[in-house]
């Protein structure tokens, strides 16, 4: 009995890039609250720990892009914000002390994606075949895309924070939840920081 009741062991650093991929934000958050207590003490080897989950299945790169995503198409809410402030809490904490390496691995291009030959050769027959129409090429144009790193997601997130805060006093909005949005763009300037020296 015990031996079929044994399961693999659980990688705590695992959990984080594994719940970021979960819809619930609540989730999100938690999992950052967590990544950010793993790497609070700015330990080296934590933090390069975290570069292990770059997989096409597991990338936590991707995963933080995407609460980035979420958030810029979201409402505002104290979880949503709580989410991106410890988003922002984790990437400043995976490059604390100054580590070239993970700068760098913040700094990825996410928009390249590694693929064996087939897949590339195939790729190109599909685009010589199709037709190069004006239509075709009006749609490509409408696609929007975020940014290509999470380096320019934090440039990005910055911009919005400003024009929402500027926007609500141009509207003389409630003063309701502006600490929130001081302290967030606080930690976006700190991480930024972090990020870059």
């Amino acid at each position: 009995f015990f031996e079929r009741a044994q399961v693999p062991p659980i990688d705590p650093l695992r959990l984080v890039p594994e719940m970021l991929y979960h819809p619930d934000v609540t989730l999100r958050l938690e999992a950052l609250k967590l990544g950010c207590k793993l790497v609070e003490d700015a330990n080296h080897d934590l933090q390069l720990a975290f570069k292990r989950f770059d997989t096409p299945d597991l990338n936590l790169q991707k995963a933080m892009a995407f609460q980035f995503s979420s958030f810029s198409k979201g409402d505002w809410n104290v979880d949503d914000v709580n989410a991106m402030d410890n988003l922002l809490l984790k990437l400043q904490n995976l490059c604390e002390g100054h580590h070239t390496e993970l700068q760098t691995f913040i700094g990825e291009d996410l928009s390249i994606e590694e693929k064996d030959f087939a897949t590339l050769l195939a790729l190109a027959i599909q685009a010589t075949e199709q037709d190069d129409d004006d239509d075709n090429d009006q749609e490509k144009g409408n696609e929007v895309e975020g940014p290509a790193n999470l380096v320019a997601w934090i440039c990005e997130m910055a911009r919005m924070v400003m024009g929402k805060m500027l926007s609500d006093q141009e509207w003389q909005a409630s003063m309701e939840g502006r600490e929130q949005q001081y302290n967030l763009l606080s930690q976006l300037f700190d991480s930024a920081a972090e990020v870059i020296q």
